[in-house]
Formats: C-alpha cells, structure tokens, sequence
C-alpha cells in the first residue's frame, strides 16, 4: 500500500484530534517520519462528534491509523483479539465476495449464454434471403466477361 502526502497529512490531523497521550504512545520515529512526509499545505479538520468512518478520510489512513491502534494503543489482549476478529471477518467477507463475483462456474456461464446468444444470431441471418440489385449483377457479369 502506497501513502501520499496527503494521507499523512490526514493522520496527523487525526493524531492531533486524538491528544497528546495518543501521540506519546507512538514510537518518536514513526511520528517523525508521519510529520516528515505531510503535506503542510493540507490541514483536515474532524469532528469529534462523526465516526471518523462517515467522514471525509482516505481508505488508507485509516488503515494506518487502525494498525497503530492494534500496535500501540489496546491496553489489553482481549481488546487486540477483538480487533483481530473484526478484521479477520472483514477479510473472510472480501473474500466470499471476491469468490462469489469471480467463480469460474459463473465466468464460464456467462461465456455459455453469450455463445448461445451469437448462434440464435446466426440461425436468423441464415432465413433471410439477400436479393442482389441490378448493379451487381452487371458487375459481376462484367467481371465474368473480362476476367
């Protein structure tokens, strides 16, 4: 996963939402290196009130932003295992899905009714009866003649 400057920015915005306690559990490098990369042209603001879900924030702040809550910030192991869990379904329904839309019984289904489509196509082409106009006629006679 590729973070922008501006995801930076983002996280650090949400650091400074959250407080100093959040800050002071992060390593001092990774909040160097998050303050380092920012876009200091781009200051978000969050409200407190809103899930930071519902708001304007990119996928992948917040998905750094809930590994340094798995890392740092559970006090407890059961907490952690709670975190686990939630991402462990997540996972597993990205997957169902991703099984479901690209299973190759389906991929193959759609190809069967689109052959299916294109005969029925031919067999109609196949009843009608093309009458050849005066003009090509002439042309191929003409080209019998010569040729």
């Amino acid at each position: 996963m590729q973070i922008s400057c501006k995801n930076y920015s983002e996280i650090y915005a949400v650091l400074n939402m959250m407080g100093k306690d959040y800050m002071d559990k992060i390593p001092s490098k990774l909040f160097f290196q998050i303050t380092e990369k920012r876009d200091e042209n781009y200051l978000p603001k969050y409200r407190y009130d809103i899930p930071l879900s519902k708001q304007n924030i990119s996928k992948e702040a917040l998905t750094y932003i809930s590994v340094l809550h798995y890392n740092y910030w559970c006090e407890t192991s059961s907490e952690r295992e709670k975190i686990k869990q939630t991402l462990m379904q997540n996972e597993n329904k990205y997957q169902n899905d991703l099984n479901e839309k690209y299973s190759y019984d389906k991929l193959f289904e759609n190809k069967e009714k689109n052959a299916i489509k294109q005969e029925s196509k031919i067999e109609q082409k196949d009843l009608i009866q093309y009458k050849e106009n005066i003009f090509t006629r002439i042309k191929k006679f003409l080209k019998k003649f010569f040729c």
